[in-house]
């Protein structure tokens, strides 16, 4: 028997063909991982010149000014060094929790600034200290002695001395509320941004019945206008007056949607708001203001609850509706953010250091899951500043 003039060719080996997949893999991973950071080290340094004020600090946590800092790392924003290392504990005018001691905002630190963002000045109280063995009592919720915070009329003047120059000022909650609301101070900065503090704050609470998130005065205020005792429990909105008995409670039976609290664009042509997605869930503190007659909203929070709830609410003097974003109509970036817009929890957003990502921290954010900030803070928060900074930008070219 004759062996065939062609021999068959042999089967290729399907297993042949996973080792170049997987290597292909490989190498597509390294990339998605070592490229965006190489490409934010290859961006050139942005030399805005930006001044971070933050006046509530008791403990060095950094929270309210945290996440401004990750930001403008993450922009390349050239830091006080002339690097693009911004530090936590030393890039910030305000309270030393080190030290215990505050600096207030002059020209000096002024001087080559283009952009002054207040993340907080709520202050550093008595009650921040109380170290207490009953579990059940949380001295940080109830009123107590201001030891430092607040803004004064000389950093306003220094403030409206620098818009005058060109300077942009945006500041967020807590600024305008206590201790500065109802002082010359407050007013004169008002006027500076366009707003005017209204003297009403409002929250989203996960549980109405829990002692370490309800102070002991909302519940006896409630008692005493309403003239019955506190039983919410759950999920809850409260809205009240900083300096009168008038409040509202509204329990999750009166919610009409899965996110009582969202924020929705008025204008979407405007640089601040450009970028912002409407409908975004919101968590946290509301502070009831309104536009001065210099000012314009840009968005506004729109709480979702049954028109028996909007009607206690304008009966107390509360909105359903109020402004989230408020824009003085002046030269410059002159803005208020009615709310903790940098305020996302305990850990600093993923992604630091990082270009061309962010779609993944979207991602990363949707989350459907009640209280949690990180979905406001990539989709209203990030976008706002973004506008910002290119407008600032944009100015000084």
């Amino acid at each position: 028997m004759t062996a065939p003039l062609f021999p068959p060719k042999p089967e290729p080996r399907a297993g042949r063909r996973f080792p170049v997949i997987r290597v292909t893999l490989l190498v597509l991973l390294l990339a998605l991982l070592v490229l965006p950071t190489l490409w934010w080290h290859l961006t050139p340094p942005r030399p805005v010149g930006v001044v971070v004020v933050d006046k509530t600090l008791p403990q060095p946590m950094w929270r309210e000014h945290e996440r401004v800092h990750w930001w403008l790392d993450h922009r390349r924003v050239m830091d006080p060094r002339g690097g693009v290392a911004w530090r936590y504990a030393e890039d910030y005018v305000g309270y030393a929790p080190a030290t215990k001691t505050g600096t207030d905002l002059d020209s000096t630190h002024l001087a080559g600034a283009r952009l002054v963002y207040i993340a907080d000045t709520y202050g550093v109280y008595t009650g921040d200290y109380l170290v207490d063995d009953d579990s059940t009592t949380h001295g940080e919720l109830e009123p107590s002695q201001l030891i430092y915070g607040g803004v004064t009329e000389n950093e306003v003047t220094a403030l409206e001395r620098f818009v005058s120059r060109g300077g942009s000022v945006v500041a967020e909650f807590n600024t305008l509320e206590e201790p500065t609301a109802g002082t010359a101070a407050g007013d004169r900065l008002g006027t500076l941004l366009g707003v005017r503090f209204d003297r009403w704050l409002g929250r989203w609470y996960g549980d109405l019945s829990a002692p370490d998130e309800i102070p002991s005065w909302m519940k006896e205020r409630y008692e005493r206008v309403y003239w019955k005792p506190w039983k919410f429990r759950g999920p809850g909105l409260v809205m009240f007056s900083d300096r009168e008995d008038r409040i509202v409670v509204i329990d999750s039976s009166e919610f009409t949607s899965r996110w009582p609290v969202t924020l929705e664009v008025d204008d979407r042509d405007d640089p601040l708001t450009r970028g912002v997605r409407s409908g975004q869930p919101y968590w946290y503190w509301v502070s009831g203001v309104s536009p001065t007659d210099s000012g314009e909203v840009l968005a506004h929070f729109h709480l979702h609850v049954t028109d028996a709830a909007k009607q206690r609410l304008r009966a107390m003097g509360f909105s359903s509706l109020p402004p989230a974003v408020v824009r003085h109509r002046g030269a410059g970036v002159r803005a208020y953010l009615a709310g903790d817009f940098a305020d996302v929890g305990a850990t600093p957003p993923p992604l630091r250091r990082t270009r061309g990502m962010d779609w993944m921290g979207r991602l990363q954010a949707r989350t459907k899951k009640p209280g949690r900030q990180q979905r406001f803070f990539w989709r209203v928060t990030i976008p706002i500043w973004d506008g910002m900074l290119d407008e600032v930008l944009a100015a000084s070219r």
